[in-house]
């Protein structure tokens, strides 16, 4: 649980901190795209799970990409030039 609290302090962290914002997208998209392969694995292994497990896995996937999506798209500040 502490991992959790740590993470969501960060990324709050990072939506009043500008000096934060960018290592707070990069630990989210760590984190989401590591729980969601972890997911996809358990489907493989593990079997069908609940509609409400696998609306988490699509939306946990769905922030992963959205954040690197953000971090490298040329719009923001965050794309390397």
């Amino acid at each position: 649980m502490g991992i959790y609290l740590g993470f969501s302090f960060l990324w709050l962290l990072g939506l009043f901190k500008r000096n934060y914002l960018r290592m707070a997208i990069v630990t989210n998209i760590i984190f989401m795209i590591g729980l969601s392969t972890g997911r996809i694995l358990s489907f493989f292994l593990d079997g069908r799970p609940t509609f409400g497990y696998q609306f988490g896995t699509f939306a946990e996937l769905f922030l992963g990409c959205y954040g690197i999506w953000v971090l490298t798209n040329k719009n923001t500040n965050f794309a390397k030039k």
